[in-house]
Formats: C-alpha cells, sequence, structure tokens
C-alpha cells in the first residue's frame, strides 16, 4: 500500500484548527531539531557524513510535510 502524505496534511491541519498553540509548539520542536541535524552534518566524522546528510535531508522533509498543509478537497457538486 503506498503512503498518501496527503493523510499527515490532514492530520496536521486538524491539529492546527483544534489547538493552534500545541501546532505552533510542535512547530517550533519539530524545527529546532532539524536544525540540529543539519548542524550535525558539518560536524560529523567524514565515515558518518552521508549518514547524518540523509538525517538531515529526512528531518527536512518530515518538516516540509507538517508544514505545507493542502487545502482541504471540495465535494464534487
Amino acid at each position: 500500500m503506498a503512503f498518501d502524505p496527503h493523510v499527515i496534511s490532514d492530520c496536521m491541519r486538524m491539529l492546527k484548527n483544534a489547538d493552534p498553540r500545541a501546532y505552533e509548539k510542535f512547530l517550533r520542536v519539530l524545527d529546532a531539531y532539524v536544525s540540529e541535524l543539519t548542524v550535525a552534518v558539518t560536524v560529523a566524522p567524514v565515515a558518518d557524513i552521508l549518514i547524518a546528510q540523509g538525517r538531515a535531508q529526512q528531518g527536512i522533509k518530515f518538516f516540509q510535510l507538517f508544514t505545507e498543509l493542502r487545502e482541504p478537497t471540495k465535494p464534487s457538486a
């Protein structure tokens, strides 16, 4: 079964609507974590750079998934 990123977008939009402060706090914490992952690439030993880079890229993609909320689809007429 293929993963549908819209499912996460829908969940995050519901969280944002239900509790905007919790949503904003989650994003701040996730942003700090992604920043740490990104900085870790610059200090990683040569043998670990590709692993650190992959983690940073994954963190960035997660952040994008949680922040790029899609508009709810409108029912067909």
